[in-house]
């Protein structure tokens, strides 16, 4: 097969696509506005980045010859409202989309007839969750399929580790760039009643959001147990998140997936997440972690308290969110699912009446 993902090289998750499908042997190139490098894949800068938004369109002519020299299989966009946009004036069949979050729960008045105009010449639709499939739905044709094909986690990078009895329990937050809707301010609020020195909080991830979250835990009087060590390469991810007891992600804003609660609970931490978007999908209640409501600062505290004091709590709940992960979202199974999808729209496309001119 010969696959052209138009996506940021850049990605954690583009790479981990790309790859997957290079490894078992297929023709991989990736257009990118930004340079990457990928692993037994081509890589192509279309347009410079510093052209912004407007690179998408202006990238076209770039895009456009190189998908006509690769001649792909499947021609597939990941992110709608760019790349989505993009795919869809290159006039190449067959093409995917899939929606990855704010790309069609954060739309404007301007970017919902863009979504309308890309997702209607695509073949085919993806989304990472049921809640995102929901949200992509009014733009895709009445009654076309929306593919769920979760990003899961690769479980030998995130090996379970039998949850330990330690004297310090450290509650855990990760994100790529620390911004006011992650909630982290709520988090650290929660943090400062869960009360006792044996309570630690830890939070990665470097942003807008670094700076204030300091100056509140000084404020709070917390900041000798609070830790904000900055950005960790993914690749250092699991490493870090062997050292937590527990993992929160207390959004504020829906979450469109919530892949961080996913890597937690494969390392078998528990989890106690906002009840918003994808959140509840990755989350079960009582069984793997917590859901609470979005800002509830009690509600927060409240768990983190019980599960700071409860050592068999947090391992049975993290024992069950590792088996959890390994029955819904590994990754091998997960990007077997985009395979087969493929595979079908090839197979449909064999199917079509060559049309001669």
């Amino acid at each position: 097969m010969r696959l052209c993902l138009l996506a940021e090289a850049a990605s954690v998750h583009t790479r981990r696509w790309a790859q997957y499908f290079a490894q078992r042997g297929d023709d991989v190139l990736v257009l990118s506005m930004r340079p990457g490098r990928i692993d037994g894949a081509q890589v192509a800068v279309v347009a410079p980045a510093r052209l912004g938004r407007a690179g998408y369109l202006l990238g076209w002519p770039a895009a456009r010859a190189a998908v006509r020299r690769f001649r792909p299989d499947i021609l597939h966009a990941h992110y709608a409202t760019s790349y989505g946009l993009l795919g869809s004036l290159l006039g190449w069949h067959t093409y995917v989309i899939s929606s990855w979050g704010s790309d069609v729960t954060a739309t404007s008045r301007l970017s919902r007839p863009l979504l309308h105009f890309a997702y209607r010449r695509s073949d085919a639709a993806c989304a990472t969750s049921r809640f995102l499939a929901e949200a992509t739905r009014p733009y895709v044709r009445p009654g076309q399929e929306i593919t769920i094909t979760p990003f899961g986690v690769d479980l030998a990078r995130f090996p379970f580790r039998a949850p330990p009895a330690r004297d310090i329990v450290t509650i855990g937050a990760a994100r790529f760039r620390l911004e006011a809707i992650y909630g982290l301010d709520v988090l650290l609020e929660a943090f400062a009643r869960v009360g006792g020195p044996q309570a630690r909080l830890a939070i990665y991830g470097d942003g807008p959001t670094r700076a204030p979250l300091l100056a509140r835990a000084g404020e709070l009087g917390v900041a000798d147990r609070v830790d904000l060590p900055g950005f960790v390469p993914h690749e250092q991810l699991p490493a870090r998140l062997a050292e937590l007891d527990l993992f929160a992600m207390p959004s504020i804003v829906p979450e469109a997936f919530g892949v961080a609660a996913v890597e937690a609970s494969a390392i078998g931490l528990p989890v106690v997440a906002s009840a918003v978007g994808g959140l509840p999908e990755v989350v079960r209640h009582g069984e793997t972690g917590y859901l609470v409501p979005p800002g509830d600062i009690d509600a927060l505290a409240s768990r983190l308290r019980e599960l700071v004091a409860d050592h068999a709590l947090r391992a049975r709940l993290g024992t069950a969110g590792r088996a959890f992960v390994t029955e819904c979202y590994d990754w091998t199974a997960n990007a077997g699912r985009m395979a087969a999808l493929y595979a079908r729209l090839m197979e449909a496309a064999s199917r079509r009446p060559v049309v001669s001119s």
